[in-house]
């Protein structure tokens, strides 16, 4: 017995030291990655994690900013063994785009969002989202985008009727209704005060889970989600995300009655689906694979959470460099008045908007380098909330710094607030905003931004 005994603790000693060994080994290759790399001082094991202790989701990016001192090389930053690399050159993105063993996305950044939904395009990869991107891949149309113009120019001018001119405002619970709205009546096909009384609710929820995310992202205490589940945060998220997808699930059994009103749906049956009508109509795809209910569910709140998050983060920071920059707004207000008159745009006018420049890329474009690191950039046509017209992106490529980590979707825009006094009565975004842009903004935009973003960083 006592032989036996002593035969099972070494054979357990040499297990630990064998487990330990691997470790040591793991951890020393992934030091020395890390040190190849330009970066602040980092500490063994727990490398950055102390610099991140008392970041907040409100003071993360000037937090990292802080940390990597406005470098515009190629930089890196990690905790524990989660390295946080940042590429701003073109060059650099380009090479990561192309190389397809950078394809897959990191799990660490986007485990923190299967709380909203574990199957949506933006979460999967690999064969998975190959399958999802298949089956979506015609409603990626511009025909699709060209027929709803009228209904974003519609929630634009909304969007100015909301606004208290003469006094600085926050434009960001506005923008979120407006953005809504959009999705709302362009995937549902009805008129979106109907949905009001689920839309706010909507609104609230996907701001306190995005939240949530940028507070877990730097906080390993919060990583775990038994732990984060016992927080009054975490307590908060789970209920109104409970809330919000049998909003979701009640919002998707009503357009299916829709879709099953042929005669009231006949103009429908001529015109191009949107995402939607073909989640609910076509959920088979050719290679066989049948997507459940719980498929359709997610990728309808992901694109929910994609069409608020994204154009309010990509329009708030538009408005912001435009508040900063009055020639800038002045060449652009010029240009909207000599096309556009007193009248709403039209898709022809789009072309002809060299200022507001046109960038219709309705996929988001996702990233991944070396495991370690996964952005994701979405460019998405806007609507200009002053003149209440359809506008076009602004590459913001050489105005803000981009940090693609592998742990974090920091939401800048939360902290941004615009100055829209007089905005109503034909200028645009005269008056300036006081504060700064998170240290974000370098002084520098493109007169005219040309789709390839080499040409708008070299001017």
């Amino acid at each position: 017995m006592a032989v036996m005994t002593e035969v099972l603790m070494i054979a357990a000693l040499a297990g630990t030291a064998m487990l330990l060994a691997r470790f040591l080994l793991g951890y020393l290759h992934f030091r020395k990655l890390e040190m190849a790399i330009p970066g602040p001082p980092s500490l063994p094991l727990l490398g950055n994690a102390l610099d991140f202790m008392r970041a907040t989701p409100d003071t993360i990016m000037q937090t990292l900013l802080e940390l990597t001192k406005g470098c515009r090389k190629m930089s890196r930053l990690s905790i524990f063994s989660h390295m946080i690399i940042a590429i701003q050159d073109p060059s650099e993105i380009k090479e990561v785009m192309r190389r397809h063993e950078f394809g897959n996305k990191a799990f660490f950044l986007y485990r923190l969002l299967e709380a909203t939904a574990k199957k949506g395009l933006v979460q999967l990869s690999g064969a998975e989202w190959k399958a999802h991107r298949k089956w979506l891949a015609p409603g990626f149309n511009q025909n699709v985008l060209d027929r709803l113009v009228t209904i974003f120019c519609e929630e634009a001018n909304g969007f100015v009727d909301r606004v208290v001119t003469d006094k600085e405002v926050d434009v960001l619970d506005n923008l979120r209704k407006a953005l809504m709205r959009d999705f709302l009546r362009t995937s549902m096909t009805a008129e979106g005060s109907q949905f009001d009384d689920d839309l706010m609710e909507a609104v609230e929820a996907i701001k306190v889970f995005m939240y949530s995310v940028n507070a877990r992202a730097f906080n390993p205490l919060l990583w775990p989600d038994q732990i984060f589940a016992l927080t009054s945060l975490g307590r908060k998220s789970s209920r109104m995300m409970g809330r919000f997808d049998l909003m979701v699930k009640r919002l998707l059994a009503e357009k299916r009655k829709q879709l099953g009103n042929k005669e009231s749906n006949h103009d429908f049956e001529r015109a191009r689906k949107t995402l939607v009508d073909i989640m609910l109509e076509t959920p088979d795809v050719d290679d066989g694979k049948h997507m459940t209910e719980q498929d359709i569910v997610d990728e309808f709140k992901t694109f929910m959470v994609a069409n608020v998050e994204t154009s309010m983060f990509v329009l708030s920071m538009a408005l912001k460099v435009l508040s900063l920059m009055p020639d800038v707004q002045q060449l652009a207000y010029s240009e909207a008045v000599s096309v556009l008159g007193d009248r709403d745009v039209t898709c022809v006018d789009l072309s002809k908007l060299c200022h507001w420049q046109t960038v219709s890329l309705v996929d988001s474009v996702t990233v991944s380098l070396a495991a370690c690191v996964t952005v994701s950039l979405h460019w998405q046509r806007l609507c200009d909330c002053v003149t209440g017209r359809d506008c076009v992106t602004v590459s913001l490529v050489d105005c803000m710094t981009v940090s693609l980590a592998d742990c974090v979707i920091v939401s800048l825009a939360d902290s941004v607030t615009v100055s829209l006094a007089d905005c109503i009565t034909g200028r645009l975004l005269c008056d300036c905003v006081t504060g700064r842009l998170c240290d974000c903004v370098t002084g520098r935009m493109c007169d005219y931004v040309s789709v390839r973003l080499r040409d708008c960083v070299t001017g």
